[in-house]
């Protein structure tokens, strides 16, 4: 039986972090979500692959998104990013 895919999911409400997509030029594929509430909506707990996470959203925390997925019984690893202001 053929594995999945690993997937990267960015999830970051700054446009600059969504439209970064160096990712896919290593051959990853890669999934973004502009809001946290989005990415709940659709992600699917089997999946296989991690979370690229901003910390601070309109809509939630990340550490509610890591909360939220934890509930679900999700075992990717998410690395979190934490933007400064300019």
């Amino acid at each position: 039986m053929k594995q999945p895919t690993p997937r990267v999911f960015v999830v970051d409400d700054d446009p600059l972090a969504r439209t970064a997509r160096s990712l896919e030029f290593s051959g990853l594929s890669v999934q973004i979500f502009a809001s946290a509430c989005d990415f709940l909506e659709q992600i699917r707990v089997d999946v296989t692959g991690c979370v690229v996470l901003g910390l601070a959203h309109p809509d939630m925390h990340g550490l509610g998104i890591q909360e939220a997925l934890l509930k679900r019984g999700s075992v990717m690893p998410i690395i979190f990013l934490a933007g400064t202001p300019m």
